[in-house]
């Protein structure tokens, strides 16, 4: 199944929540693949 994130910014325009999950898969790719799959369900 194909699913899309939209992404919360906050007043600042940043992403928190993107930018974890970019740093997770540079600092875990394994992990960060599980947290996707997570997301999936």
């Amino acid at each position: 199944m194909e699913f899309r994130i939209k992404y919360y910014k906050d007043s600042s325009g940043k992403s928190p929540v993107e930018e974890f999950l970019l740093e997770l898969k540079r600092s875990n790719t394994p992990l960060a693949g599980q947290v996707l799959k997570g997301l999936k369900k």
